[in-house]
This record gives structure tokens, sequence and C-alpha cells, in this order.
């Protein structure tokens, strides 16, 4: 029976519980991605993730060591 006085308690506090659980893990975990990804443009330069990711010919246009026109 104790196994259902957990759920009980858990039922009457569940939604207050589910609201912290967002806001003290769901919420940071999920804004990862976004610095990754911020941190990451910043080191490839201006416009080149972005090509990279939504550009057919991103890979040929940035080349292996930089922009296609840089230091030819």
């Amino acid at each position: 029976m104790e196994a259902g006085n957990r759920w009980r308690r858990l039922g009457a506090r569940g939604i207050d519980e589910f609201r912290r659980f967002l806001v003290m893990f769901v919420c940071p975990v999920s804004l990862l991605p976004f610095f990754a990804l911020r941190e990451i443009s910043q080191l490839l330069g201006e416009g080149r993730l972005w090509t990279l990711m939504f550009h057919r010919d991103g890979r040929a246009a940035i080349g292996r060591y930089g922009p296609a026109d840089h230091g030819r």
C-alpha cells in the first residue's frame, strides 16, 4: 500500500513538481545547442556556419581552411 500512497502524494503535488523539473532541468539543457552553435559560429567566422548548414555546396564554398577565394 505504500506505493499507492506515493502516487497519491505525487498526484497532489504533481503540477508544481513538474514545473520545478522543467525550470531546473529541461530549460537549461534545451539551451545547450543554442550556445554551442553560437560559439562554433564565432570560431568559424561570419556566415560560414550558415553556409555549411543550409547551402548545398557549403563545403566547396568554405573550403578546408577558409573561403574559396581567401589566400589565393
